[in-house]
């Protein structure tokens, strides 16, 4: 799945770019507006539940790199049979309110197993 693979190359990039980081916290910056910030959370919360976590990691958590997708992991609370279509919809409802843009979602949630790109990003995402 292309998808897969590019969150693959995107987690390795980004763990990779994060460890730098880790030695200069006041460097780790989020490249998301206001408004995107927004139009992602109130999604999320409207999509996934108002208990729903969201970080956003990859190349978007590094202020000195431009440009790139957004990549986020929305980790739930509960068990969800469909992880994946509920990842669709959300990765609609934000490009609809945002325009067109590359969006990877990742969706987790208590039952999904590990994997190089879940630990991750959630060893280097930030909250939205």
């Amino acid at each position: 799945c292309s998808m897969a693979r590019s969150f693959g190359w995107t987690a390795r990039f980004g763990w990779r770019r994060s460890r730098l980081n880790a030695q200069a916290p006041d460097t780790f910056q989020m490249r998301l507006s206001p408004r995107e910030r927004q139009v992602i959370r109130q999604a999320s919360a409207e999509v996934a539940g108002p208990d729903a976590r969201v970080l956003l990691f990859g190349s978007r958590t590094q202020a000195e790199l431009r440009g790139g997708d957004i990549d986020l992991l929305v980790e739930l609370p509960q068990v969800e049979p469909n992880r994946w279509a509920l990842g669709i919809k959300l990765r609609a409802r934000i490009e609809r309110e945002l325009g067109f843009q590359k969006i990877d979602v990742l969706v987790a949630d208590p039952v999904t197993p590990s994997s190089g790109v879940l630990d991750a990003a959630r060893r280097d995402g930030q909250p939205v």
